[in-house]
């Protein structure tokens, strides 16, 4: 698919990933380098519950080199009802973001429009049980609601002994952008 103008603050769809298996070696390599190492990791992590891997099976020794682009939200509630903290922001997040949200509620960080986005996006995440990849051009910086840079992202579930997923786990790859960026449309 040729390469298309986006205008100014557009997120690419979100895209489930599948959960039992890896993607094909076409679609793996579509992946940012970061985000195919997570998601590898969190393939090979053991099963918990219906393909879930323990949110204690995570440990972060074990992609320490993807420390700087890590970000952990805790899950607060069930279904509807879900919100979101930052447990853990990674350097390069919180450079590229200029906050530290660590401790606080993303509905309390993130305008509506884009809390609302968002949300959705870990709902599916929450329902599918498997991970999600996703794609936005123009962050905008929650402080100044400067725009900065564009990132791609694999967010993850992690559950209790009980099933529920109570940690979304992933990696942030943040490349430059500016207000009329080139895209491609990546199906994976």
């Amino acid at each position: 698919m040729p390469a298309q103008k986006m205008p100014h603050d557009v997120q690419m769809p979100q895209q489930l990933l599948p959960r039992g298996g890896r993607l094909d070696s076409s679609g793996i390599r579509r992946l940012a380098s970061p985000l195919d190492r997570f998601y590898r990791y969190w393939l090979a992590l053991p099963q918990a519950v219906d393909g879930v891997p323990s949110r204690r099976a995570f440990r972060p020794e074990a992609v320490r080199d993807l420390l700087p682009g890590v970000l952990l939200l805790d899950v607060e509630g069930q279904g509807g009802q879900s919100r979101y903290r930052y447990r853990l922001i990674g350097t390069s997040h919180r450079s590229h973001m200029a906050s530290d949200f660590t401790g606080r509620f993303v509905d309390e960080v993130q305008p509506p429009e884009r809390y609302a986005v968002g949300a959705s996006n870990f709902s599916a995440i929450l329902a599918a049980r498997t991970p999600g990849w996703w794609r936005s051009h123009n962050v905008f910086r929650a402080e100044t609601q400067s725009p900065y840079h564009r990132y791609e992202r694999l967010l993850a579930p992690f559950c209790e002994p009980d099933g529920r997923v109570t940690l979304l786990a992933g990696v942030w790859h943040w490349t430059e952008g500016s207000e009329e960026t080139e895209w491609s449309n990546v199906q994976l």
